[in-house]
């Protein structure tokens, strides 16, 4: 009620009734903190982004909120708004399917809430307990960053692979070096092993531009090797530096870490492999 109280002395239009004993505070249609055509665009865009939560409550909370700001247009901004939405594309992506697991989702969301345990039945692992303290969002899929009390490690879980999600009765103390963002800080995508370290890739030198375009990773710089190639380093860890090396082809070349070196190499030797036996079966045909 104070809260109310608050909000009716910022905003005059709020207006209180009462009735016998109770009361209440109404906004006037058409009155109130008004919506601009950037805050239109804005929101379409976040309806977008999250598309491939179709059959989740986020995507229809987004479509809620949009019908209930339909009454506090800044007037015009609505049919300016309607002009450019059909102009901005969102280029589709792979994207994951999270039509089946609503429940989970919304548990998951009470949970973070709430501090609550959760048991999870995990297509990997099998039943775990689990103090959830974030979800990520990461190439258009879902991921549950948690603490698994049992082993003493942070986890990372796929949303999609949760079978089930259960809220427990218990709840557990939030650490402090559970902050989501400081928490991926440091790896390259959303896994994180092996810890960060010194990592230099060498491309061609046809590829500068498009080093250069992006944004890599939030230690990444580019240095001139001494052949006439560029080196991206970076202090980064994550198994997903194979995938992203893999991606460039021969115009990319793995300098160190060893490890990260010897599974590239591992991985083209076995795709060369590969279409060689598929190549001689054909022949032998």
């Amino acid at each position: 009620m104070r809260d109310l109280k608050l909000l009716a002395e910022a905003h005059p239009a709020i207006k209180r009734d009462e009735a016998g004993r109770a009361s209440c505070y109404r906004l006037p249609r058409g009155e109130g903190p008004r919506v601009t055509f950037g805050e239109r665009v804005a929101l379409h865009v976040g309806q977008q982004v999250m598309s491939f939560l179709e059959g989740t409550l986020l995507p229809g909370w987004l479509g809620e909120l949009a019908e209930k700001l339909d009454d506090f247009d800044v007037p015009g901004a609505s049919a300016t708004a309607s002009r450019l939405v059909p102009r901005l594309t969102f280029v589709s992506e792979p994207s994951r399917s999270y039509g089946a697991r609503d429940e989970v989702i919304a548990t998951l969301f009470k949970a973070l809430l709430e501090d609550r345990v959760v048991t999870v039945d995990y297509a990997r692992d099998g039943t775990l307990e689990l103090h959830p303290y974030a979800l990520a969002i990461y190439r258009r899929a879902l991921y549950l960053l948690a603490w698994n009390p049992s082993d003493h490690r942070k986890q990372t879980l796929a949303v999609d692979r949760m079978a089930t999600c259960v809220l427990g009765t218990g709840t557990f103390r939030r650490r402090e070096e559970h902050d989501p963002a400081r928490d991926v800080d440091g790896y390259f995508g959303i896994w994180r092993e092996p810890a960060p370290e010194r990592v230099v890739l060498r491309f061609h030198p046809d590829k500068r531009a498009l080093l250069e375009a992006r944004h890599w990773h939030g230690t990444a710089r580019l240095e001139p090797a001494a052949d006439g190639r560029v080196d991206l380093v970076m202090h980064a860890g994550g198994r997903e530096l194979v995938s992203f090396a893999l991606e460039w082809g021969k115009a990319c070349e793995v300098i160190e870490p060893a490890w990260l070196r010897d599974e590239v190499q591992a991985e083209l030797r076995g795709a060369l492999a590969g279409y060689v036996a598929a190549g001689q079966e054909r022949e032998d045909q």
